[in-house]
């Protein structure tokens, strides 16, 4: 019995052809998250008021620093949720009815 030997097929993706939007994807992309660097200042100003919102006509420190704290953790913490929530929706029921569809 003689063994036959088959050549084998590559499974290697050629790279993006030029023009067809993988390159600028990446530059949108890049251009987005150095552009997160500048917004570190309007946060913190967005902190601030809501801040001040909470902690009402005090000049205890203690009191605006603990109101800073909560008004960023409420902050952060529903654009997390927000995000983890929008991701959960497109990832079920969005490609359930993107399947229907199709």
């Amino acid at each position: 019995m003689s063994t036959v030997l088959l050549p084998m097929k590559r499974f290697v993706e050629p790279p993006p052809a030029a023009g067809d939007g993988a390159d600028e994807g990446c530059v949108l992309l890049g251009a987005g998250l150095v552009s997160l660097s500048h917004l570190g200042g309007p946060v913190g100003k967005l902190i601030n008021d809501v801040a001040g919102g909470l902690h009402g006509a005090t000049s205890d420190p203690s009191v605006i620093q603990a109101a800073k704290v909560i008004a960023g953790s409420v902050m952060i913490g529903f654009t997390v949720l927000g995000i983890l929530g929008g991701y959960i929706i497109t990832s079920t029921w969005y490609q359930k009815k993107i399947n229907e569809l199709g």
